[in-house]
């Protein structure tokens, strides 16, 4: 563990992501002890694990399900861990080899049903609190014995509920907490960091969720998400286990073992479950006011499976997606606790007089930015103090994963009338903002030299014959992301480019003509392209985009404030 918090930290900030039994841990700031020499600074430590968390519902690993943008964040900034093993696959197993570093036969905690943790073996809390760390441990344990080692902990009886969650406290008593329990958990992790710990030592805190395991209740807010999405289906979702006996034996057929009641929530009353009365206690632990917004939502889905009772492979897929669905929603309440988590240490420790000024934009090719991008670089050099920018042009999807992967402060991109409804949504999905710049109306780029760049606007129709220049979409398959202004369909004269030199390049010497907002920077290697607007042309919304729950640094706040006073006036 060593190795890694010492070899990835930047800026005093370095994470890693290990992609197996969904376990992450990060490093957060450093503590400068009084001590002096070698030992003088060590890192403090937040440790969140998740459980029963695949890793095709992380974007970070797989796109194409969920979009995950904050476990995307300490991706970005940290480790993938894409070739991994691990030393048991079990709950409780897994949880006392990371405690202990010892293989499940050297501790003694085999089995999720018979053993009992000896906790009085050496652990990592007890080894950090002994170096001089305050340690805590809160969520969830599942090793049957209670905690040693910690400064302080709160614990799950078990598995824990997810509606007004249990928990047993250092007093052994066993108290209830209102709320939904990954919320629960992320507010009493924050508080501990923020008012109960000794902040003359440093630090290191388990987060220890319930989510995503078994049975997926959502936080009531969530309830209606991904209910218009359609899961792909697993290659295997068929699979026979042939010449596969202990498999074949498990419990993991979505057809066969997925209770109709517990799991996918279609409760009824005349008729009877395996764990029915498992589901009705989970579910009773809710308020009559929760109670009756989540029955507002499951009821009709209920009343439509009971009406049309499907069977066999229809059963199995109908199954499947339900259950991905729930599992999705967990997934979604889970990412923003950890975007709490990042936000909270990035505003306490990242926050600091020494950490470099920076600003890091990510832009459509041809909107705006770079004239207010570089008023700031110049700001920035007037201070003689250190500084780490970036303005990175790029693909429309790039722009927004960039945005919501956190590597950028903001992007700056453009709508159509035709691309805006379902541009919105698709922000929306990745919860990110779009701020309105200016309107704008669609121009062609050409070089002076072109036939046609002595117009005053220029017709479509007369633009067909020459090289259409696009940048490169092969990523691009959403509808939505294209900068097609042009009727594709119009075009056999088409030149991919992946960034503006070599369009400027095809314009000078091949007549191509590209299309976009009509924007130039102030750059004197391109004073022979010009603009010339579109007649009828589309018109076009430029706007800015940004993570909810973001805060702009000052310097980037102060380019925003550049972009809405300058660049819609260049426009």
């Amino acid at each position: 563990m060593k190795n890694i918090l010492t070899d990835h930290i930047t800026i005093k900030l370095g994470y890693s992501i290990i992609g197996f039994n969904s376990l992450f841990f990060l490093s957060a700031c450093n503590h400068t002890s009084r001590r002096e020499g070698k030992d003088a600074e060590r890192y403090n430590i937040v440790y969140i694990m998740t459980d029963d968390h695949t890793a095709q519902m992380m974007s970070c690993y797989d796109k194409r399900h969920i979009h995950t943008p904050n476990l995307d964040r300490i991706a970005a900034d940290g480790v993938r861990f894409t070739s991994s093993f691990v030393a048991n696959s079990l709950s409780g197993p897994s949880r006392a080899c990371m405690l202990t570093g010892k293989h499940s036969h050297a501790n003694g905690f085999t089995d999720n049903t018979t053993c009992v943790f000896d906790s009085s073996q050496q652990t990592m809390p007890k080894l950090l609190k002994a170096a001089g760390y305050e340690t805590a441990m809160i969520g969830k344990w599942h090793l049957e014995s209670l905690p040693t080692g910690f400064t302080f902990w709160e614990i799950l009886p078990g598995q824990g509920d997810y509606y007004n969650p249990d928990f047993i406290t250092m007093d052994n008593d066993t108290i209830q907490k209102k709320g939904y329990l990954t919320n629960i958990i992320t507010d009493m992790s924050i508080d501990w960091l923020e008012t109960q710990r000794d902040k003359n030592k440093p630090f290191c805190l388990f987060i220890h969720h319930k989510a995503a395991h078994r049975n997926w209740l959502p936080e009531l807010k969530y309830l209606s998400e991904y209910e218009d999405q359609t899961f792909e289906l697993p290659e295997n979702f068929y699979d026979d286990y042939h010449n596969r006996t202990a498999a074949a034996s498990a419990e993991m057929s979505i057809l066969k073992h997925m209770d109709i009641m517990y799991d996918t929530k279609m409760l009824s009353e005349k008729d009877d479950s395996r764990l029915k009365a498992t589901y009705l206690k989970f579910i009773s632990r809710m308020t009559d006011e929760e109670r009756a917004q989540y029955d507002a939502f499951y009821s009709p889905l209920i009343q439509e499976f009971y009406k049309t009772k499907p069977q066999g492979k229809e059963l199995a897929e109908w199954k499947y997606q339900r259950y991905m669905r729930d599992y999705a929603k967990v997934i979604k309440s889970l990412d923003d606790n950890v975007g709490r988590v990042l936000d909270y240490l990035d505003e306490k420790f990242n926050g600091s007089k020494d950490r470099p000024l920076g600003l890091s934009v990510s832009s459509q090719h041809h909107i705006c930015g770079m004239n207010s991008f570089v008023s700031i670089i110049n700001s920035l050099n007037t201070g003689a103090g250190p500084y780490h920018c970036g303005f990175h042009e790029c693909r429309t999807s790039e722009a927004m994963d960039r945005v919501e992967r956190g590597l950028d402060d903001l992007g700056i991109v453009f709508v159509t009338e035709y691309s805006k409804g379902q541009m919105m949504q698709e922000l929306r999905n990745r919860s990110i903002i779009f701020n309105h710049i200016t309107y704008q109306t669609s121009h062609v780029y050409i070089c002076q030299n072109h036939p046609l760049a002595g117009s005053r606007e220029i017709d479509m129709e007369d633009l067909i014959q020459y090289p259409f220049i696009t940048y490169d979409r092969s990523s691009d398959t959403n509808p939505a992301y294209t900068d097609l202004i042009v009727p594709y369909h119009q075009l056999n004269r088409v030149i991919q480019v992946s960034d503006r030199a070599a369009s400027y390049s095809v314009m000078r010497y091949c007549q191509g003509f590209a299309v976009g907002s009509g924007y130039r920077p102030f750059d004197d290697n391109y004073s022979d392209i010009v603009s010339i607007p579109i007649k009828n042309g589309l018109r076009l919304e430029i706007g800015w985009i940004v993570r909810q729950k973001y805060t702009l640094s000052d310097t980037a706040s102060r380019f925003v404030d550049l972009l809405m006073q300058v660049e819609s006036v260049v426009l």
